[in-house]
């Protein structure tokens, strides 16, 4: 992810506005993301996501979360997330000259230690849900966020990771 982000920054930052980190298996609708960046200035050292929260209930902070930077949480990886241009530019000039921001290395959770890279160079997350506080971002497929079948229960481990609540059945999930 890292030497993605390095990637585009090196060889396109002049000719994109925002960066999006995806898997292999992350499914995106194209004109719903334009929709969503429209809302936003490139500009403004911003990245959007689906937002866990830093303390989830049943996880030893001190174990996974080494040296973690500031109050918020991180966005989650599977689900897919957006810098923008200048959170890109801040991320290579800063994050990755400083070691004390920045873990240099490949180990720990990604999309944690993105977040800490990104905090340390001053880049704020975004609330991405729409007007109806519906998920955009999604660690899952559409159709399990809809069902809820395989984690009904509150003690999924989901429910305590996520910043924002989730709307049941087929409000939780933007058009």
């Amino acid at each position: 992810t890292k030497f993605g982000f390095k990637t585009a920054y090196e060889k396109y930052y002049d000719k994109v506005d925002w960066v999006m980190k995806a898997d292999d298996d992350t499914f995106v609708i194209l004109e719903n993301l334009r929709y969503l960046l429209s809302s936003y200035n490139h500009s403004d050292p911003i990245w959007l996501g689906c937002e866990f929260k830093v303390s989830a209930e049943g996880i030893a902070r001190e174990t996974w979360m080494d040296g973690w930077i500031g109050d918020d949480g991180w966005m989650s990886g599977g689900a897919g997330y957006v810098l923008s241009k200048e959170s890109v530019r801040r991320f290579n000039e800063i994050s990755l000259q400083n070691a004390d921001i920045c873990e240099q290395g490949d180990e720990g959770a990604e999309d944690v230690n993105m977040a800490n890279c990104l905090k340390g160079a001053g880049v704020v997350s975004v609330d991405s849900r729409d007007s109806f506080d519906r998920h955009r971002f999604l660690p899952f497929t559409p159709g399990t966020h809809i069902s809820q079948k395989q984690w009904n229960s509150t003690e999924f481990w989901y429910w305590s990771y996520i910043k924002y609540p989730e709307n049941p059945g087929m409000h939780c999930c933007s058009d």
